[in-house]
């Protein structure tokens, strides 16, 4: 089963890039490598 909160991180992250908002993107896609990575472990808050 596909995680829904990466999707809607992932889509996000895409209308950031759309729309020329690169900070948003960025924190969009460093949200999503904490999630996917063990640094999950660390900040389990995020």
């Amino acid at each position: 089963m596909f995680d829904v909160t990466l999707l809607i991180l992932l889509g996000l992250a895409a209308l950031g890039f759309i729309s020329h908002n690169t900070t948003v993107a960025v924190s969009i896609l460093v949200l999503i490598i904490v999630r996917v990575t063990p640094l999950n472990t660390f900040f389990p808050w995020i």
